[in-house]
C-alpha cells in the first residue's frame, strides 16, 4: 500500500511539473505573438490548457497552474537591478498565479457540477455550460486578479485597468474556446480515425481553403474560400471524430493568427485594435458555433441510439403481449356469449324482459332500486303501475318512452336514458341512468331484452347543490349577482306588463375593510352573514336581497309605489343597523350607506338600474356615510364630469396642461414680500381652465396625484433656483402637499431628490399639509415630517383650525408656521366667533414659538384686525392675486447675488 501511494504522488507531482513547463512554454509563446497596442496576445493557451488539465486530472494539479504562471509573470517583469523591481515581480506573478488558478478550479467545479461530465461537449446544454462557466466566468477571475496585480505594483498605469482587463479577459476566452474543447476531445480510441483517407483528405481540403482564404481576402477565390470554411468544418461534424473537428477550429484559429501577425489577410487594416478585435470575434464564433453545433450531432446521435433500444424493447413488450393475449382470449371466448351482458353491468341493478316485457330475472341490485324481491317482480310486465317513471322535468313517462318499449320499437340497444322512479313506499324520487340491449337467437328472433339501472341520484342531488351555489352566494346563503340579475329581469317585465315600478337598493357596509383588518378574517365572514340575515328579515317575502360582491348587497323591492314608499321601506332597511352585531362576544355597530333607483322613472334596464343605485349610494358616501340617497339626473352628471376630469388627467402632465401661478405673501407690521404660494392650474385644451377643487380630489382617488405633486414640487424648486439666480428676494416659495404624498414611506427621500435634481437651495422652500391629514395619521406624520426638516426644508400646517388638533399632539410636530384657513378670515371683523378664534390660534402659535400666517385677506378691517392680533404674515386678494412666475416678478425685491461655490445640497 505504501508503494502505492508512493507511486501515485510520484505520478501526480510530475504530472503537476509537466503542466508548470506545458504552461510556461505556451505563455512564452503567447507573449512572442502579443502585438501594440498594450502588447495583447490574440489568444492566450495557457488558459484553455489549464481548464482541461483540470477537467481531465483533477483539482490536485492547481500546483502546476501556480508555478507556470508564477514563474512567466516573475520572468516577464523581473528587474534584478532593482530589489523593488523584484518585489514587484513577486507580486504580480503570485496574483497572477492565483487568479489562474480560480479560474480553472471554479471554471470546472461549475461546468461538473451542472453538467456531471468532464467532457462538456457531447450535449446542447453541456456546450453552453462549458462557454458560461469556463469561458465567461473562469477567465473573468484570471483577468481580474492578473491586471489588478499588474496596476497594484506599478507595471501597469491603474488608468489603463478598463482597456487592459478587456483584453486580458477576451485573450483568455478565446484561449480556452479554442484550445480547452480540442484537448478534452482527445481519446484513444479516436485517435484511429485519423489515419482514414477521408481524414486526410479533409485536413488538405481545410489547410488549402483556410491558407487561401484568410491570407488572400481580396481575390475572389479568398473570398470563396472563407465561406467555405464553415461548411467544411459542418461535414466533419457528421463524418469525423469530434477531436478531428476540434482540430480542425484550432488549426483555422492558429492560420487567421499566423495571417494577422505576418500582416496579411482579411484581419488588416489601419486600426490596430479593431482588427484584433474582430479577429478575436472571428475565432469565437468559428469555435462556439462549432462546439454547440458538435454537442447537437452528439446529442443527437445518443437520442436515436436510445430510440433503437427502446423501439426494439417495444417491439419485444408487444410481442409478448400479444401472445398472452391470445391465449386469454381464447380461454374467454366459450363463456363470453352467456356472461358478456351480465358483466358488462355488474354493478347495476340488471332486469331480464320477455318480448312481452314481463319480468324473467333480476339481481340483488335491481331489487333495492325497484323495492320488490326477484320472487314478487317474476311475471310483472314493464308498465306494471307500482312504478311510475318520470323525465328530468318531472313529467310522467308514457309507456311508449319507456326504456324496454323503446328497445322493442327500435330492436336497438338503448345507451344512458337518464329517468326518475317514483315508488308508492318511497317520497323521493330515484334518478338512474338506464342501459339496453336486445338478445336475438340464430335466425335473428328477439328472445330478451336486457335493462340495467345505475343509480345517480346523489349526482343528481349533487347537480342541485351545484345549481344552488352557482346562483346563490356561498358565504350568507342569499342570491348571488347572476341569479339578482336575472330576477331583477323578470320583476321588470312583470312592472311593464302591469304599469307598476319597483325600487333598487344598493347597500354597501361602511368602513368594512376595518373590520377585517382589526378583527380577522372570520370575523368579517361572520358579521356579513348577519347583516345578510337581518337584511332578509326587513323585506317581504316577494322582495330579494343578494349579495353581489365583498360587503356590497342589492335589495329588489317588488311593487313599490311613489318615493315615500320607498323611502319608508329604506328607513327600515336603515334600522337593520342601529342595533349593535354580536361578532365572537364583542358588541360591533356597523353602519351602512344606500343609494336607491326606482323602475320605470330612473331607468329601465337592469345594467342601467344597478349603476344608477351604485352612483346614488356613492353620493351618500361623500354625504357622510350612515345614510341613503335617492338617485337623481344631477348625480349622473356629477358621475359623468368625475369620469371626464379623469379620463383628461391621463396624460395631462406628458401634454403640458399644468402651470403654476404664485400668489404673494407679506409680513403684516412693514408690509414686506415674506414669500409666496404656488398655486396649481389645469388649462385643458376642451374644458378650459378646471379648479383644482374639482380635479384634486379625483386624482388622489386614482393615484395620480403622486405624479402631479411631484412634478408641482419640482417646477416650483427650479423656479425658485431661476429667481435667486436672477437676484430676485422671494423669500419662501410654499408648496401644497397631498395626503397620498406624505402616506408614503419615502416621501423625504422624493423631496431629497427634487432638491437635488431642481439645484434647489432647502431654505427657499415651505411645505404646507393640511391639519386634518397630519392628526389622522400622527405618528407616521412626526417621522416623516422630522425627516423632511433634517433636509432645512420648513413645514407649515394648512387650513388650521378645520381639524381636530390637541395641545398635547401639537407641540409634538416639527412645525415652522401655522396657517389660519381662510373661512375663518372671511367673516372678521363681524363675527365674533371667528374672531375669537383667531385670537386664539395666534396665541397659541405665538406660544410654541411658530409663526402665523391668515389667508384670504380681502378687506382692510380683516387686515387691522389681523395686525391688532399680533399676526406675523398675511396672504389674500388685498395683497395680491395668483399670477404667472413672470406677472409676479416685479414685486420680488432685487438683491446682491452670491457667488456659487458649490453645490447647494450634497447628494
Amino acid at each position: 500500500m505504501t508503494a502505492l501511494l508512493s507511486g501515485q504522488t510520484y505520478q501526480r507531482w510530475r504530472d503537476i511539473l509537466v503542466l508548470a513547463i506545458l504552461y510556461f512554454a505556451t505563455a512564452k509563446l503567447g507573449h512572442s505573438l502579443a502585438l501594440p497596442p498594450g502588447y495583447v496576445s490574440p489568444v492566450w493557451i495557457p488558459s484553455g490548457i489549464i481548464l482541461a488539465a483540470v477537467l481531465r486530472r483533477g483539482y490536485w494539479i492547481w500546483p502546476g497552474i501556480f508555478l507556470g504562471a508564477f514563474a512567466v509573470n516573475v520572468s516577464a517583469y523581473l528587474d534584478t537591478s532593482s530589489l523593488q523591481s523584484l518585489s514587484n515581480a513577486l507580486m504580480a506573478g503570485t496574483a497572477n498565479g492565483v487568479g489562474h488558478v480560480l479560474s480553472a478550479v471554479l471554471g470546472a467545479y461549475l461546468i461538473q457540477r451542472t453538467t456531471h461530465t468532464t467532457r462538456p461537449y457531447k450535449t446542447a446544454a453541456q456546450g453552453f455550460a462549458l462557454i458560461l462557466f469556463g469561458v465567461v466566468a473562469g477567465t473573468f477571475l484570471s483577468a481580474l486578479f492578473g491586471v489588478t496585480g499588474l496596476c497594484a505594483t506599478g507595471f501597469i498605469p491603474w488608468s489603463r485597468y478598463g482597456a487592459t482587463f478587456a483584453t486580458w479577459w477576451t485573450g483568455d476566452a478565446v484561449g480556452v474556446l479554442v484550445i480547452t474543447p480540442f484537448l478534452l476531445s482527445l481519446e484513444r480510441h479516436s485517435l484511429s480515425r485519423w489515419i482514414l483517407p477521408e481524414a486526410w483528405l479533409f485536413a488538405v481540403v481545410l489547410g488549402i481553403t483556410a491558407l487561401h482564404g484568410l491570407m488572400l481576402p481580396e481575390h475572389v477565390a479568398g473570398h470563396i474560400a472563407l465561406v467555405s470554411l464553415t461548411p467544411l468544418v459542418m461535414w466533419s461534424l457528421f463524418r469525423l471524430t469530434p477531436s478531428i473537428t476540434f482540430a480542425s477550429v484550432v488549426f483555422i484559429s492558429a492560420a487567421a493568427i499566423t495571417a494577422f501577425l505576418i500582416g496579411h489577410g482579411h484581419f488588416i487594416g489601419a486600426d490596430a485594435n479593431a482588427n484584433l478585435i474582430e479577429l478575436q470575434l472571428f475565432i469565437a464564433i468559428q469555435v462556439i458555433s462549432t462546439l454547440i453545433l458538435q454537442s447537437v450531432v452528439l446529442e443527437h446521435r445518443a437520442t436515436e441510439q436510445r430510440l433503437r433500444l427502446a423501439r426494439d424493447q417495444l417491439d419485444a413488450t408487444v410481442m409478448a403481449r400479444t401472445k398472452e393475449l391470445k391465449t386469454k382470449n381464447e380461454a374467454l371466448q366459450v363463456s363470453e356469449a352467456r356472461l358478456r351482458a351480465l358483466i358488462d353491468h355488474l354493478d347495476s341493478g340488471v332486469v331480464v324482459h320477455a318480448p312481452d316485457t314481463s319480468i324473467l330475472l333480476t339481481n340483488d341490485r335491481a331489487e333495492t332500486l325497484l323495492g320488490l324481491s326477484e320472487a314478487q317482480m317474476a311475471g310483472r310486465l314493464a308498465i306494471d303501475p307500482y312504478w311510475r317513471f318520470v323525465d328530468r322535468q318531472m313529467q310522467t313517462l308514457p309507456v311508449e318512452s319507456y326504456p324496454v318499449s323503446r328497445i322493442l320499437a327500435t330492436r336497438q340497444p338503448l345507451e344512458n336514458m337518464l329517468l326518475g322512479v317514483v315508488r308508492p313506499d318511497r317520497e323521493t324520487t330515484t334518478w338512474m341512468l338506464a342501459n339496453g340491449s336486445p338478445l336475438s337467437d340464430a335466425r335473428g328472433e328477439l328472445i330478451e331484452i336486457i335493462i340495467s339501472f345505475f343509480d345517480i341520484t346523489h349526482i343528481k342531488e349533487s347537480e342541485q347543490r351545484l345549481d344552488h351555489l352557482a346562483h346563490h352566494d356561498a358565504l350568507t346563503g342569499l342570491p348571488n349577482r347572476l341569479l339578482f340579475n336575472a330576477r331583477l329581469q323578470q320583476s321588470i317585465e312583470r312592472a311593464e306588463r302591469c304599469s307598476g315600478s319597483l325600487a333598487l337598493v344598493f347597500v354597501d357596509l361602511d368602513r368594512f375593510k376595518h373590520i377585517n383588518d382589526s378583527q380577522g378574517h372570520p370575523a368579517g365572514d361572520e358579521l356579513l352573514r348577519q347583516v345578510a340575515h337581518r337584511l332578509a328579515k326587513a323585506v317581504r317575502q316577494e322582495d330579494t336581497v343578494a349579495r353581489i360582491s365583498g360587503d356590497e348587497f342589492m335589495v329588489l323591492l317588488e311593487g313599490v309605489g311613489p318615493t315615500e314608499h320607498a323611502r319608508v321601506a329604506v328607513e327600515q332597511l336603515i334600522e337593520v343597523f342601529k342595533t349593535p352585531f354580536p361578532v365572537r362576544g364583542h358588541p360591533i355597530l356597523m353602519t351602512a350607506s344606500m343609494g336607491i333607483c326606482i323602475y320605470p322613472q330612473d331607468g329601465q334596464e337592469v345594467d342601467e338600474l344597478m349603476r344608477n343605485a351604485d352612483i346614488a349610494m356613492y353620493r351618500a358616501k361623500e354625504d357622510g356615510r350612515n345614510g341613503y340617497q335617492f338617485f337623481s339626473a344631477e348625480l349622473t352628471k356629477v358621475a359623468i364630469e368625475h369620469a371626464v376630469i379623469d379620463t383628461a388627467l391621463k396624460g395631462a402632465l406628458e401634454r403640458e396642461e399644468f402651470a403654476l401661478v404664485y400668489q404673494p405673501q407679506f409680513d403684516l407690521a412693514d408690509r414686506k414680500l415674506s414669500g409666496v404660494e404656488a398655486l396649481l392650474r389645469w388649462r385643458h385644451p376642451e374644458l378650459g381652465d378646471i379648479s383644482p377643487a374639482r380635479f384634486v380630489p379625483i386624482a388622489e382617488q386614482h393615484g395620480v396625484i403622486l405624479e402631479i405633486g411631484r412634478w408641482v414640487l419640482l417646477t416650483a424648486c427650479r423656479q425658485a433656483r431661476a429667481w435667486h439666480d436672477a437676484g430676485l428676494d422671494f423669500g419662501r416659495i410654499a408648496v401644497n402637499i397631498s395626503g397620498n404624498q406624505i402616506r408614503g414611506a419615502g416621501f423625504a427621500e422624493t423631496v431629497h431628490e427634487v432638491l437635488l435634481e431642481a439645484d434647489c437651495e432647502p431654505r427657499w422652500i415651505e411645505l404646507e399639509i393640511t391639519e386634518s391629514f397630519v392628526m389622522r395619521r400622527l405618528e407616521h406624520s412626526v417621522v416623516q415630517l422630522n425627516r423632511i426638516r433634517e433636509l432645512g426644508v420648513q413645514i407649515a400646517i394648512d387650513d388650521f383650525g378645520t381639524g381636530y388638533s390637541s395641545l398635547s399632539y401639537l407641540k409634538q410636530l416639527p412645525i415652522d408656521k401655522l396657517k389660519i384657513d381662510q373661512s375663518f378670515v372671511h367673516d372678521i371683523p363681524e363675527d365674533p366667533n371667528d374672531m375669537a378664534i383667531i385670537a386664539s390660534i395666534i396665541a397659541l402659535g405665538h406660544a410654541l414659538g411658530q409663526i402665523i400666517i391668515a389667508e384670504g385677506v380681502e378687506a382692510e378691517a380683516q387686515a387691522e384686525f389681523l395686525k391688532t392680533k399680533h399676526c406675523d404674515q398675511v396672504q389674500g386678494f388685498l395683497y395680491g392675486r395668483p399670477v404667472s412666475a413672470t406677472e409676479i416678478a416685479p414685486l420680488l425685491l432685487p438683491f446682491a447675488a452670491p457667488k456659487k461655490t458649490q453645490h447647494p445640497i450634497e447628494a
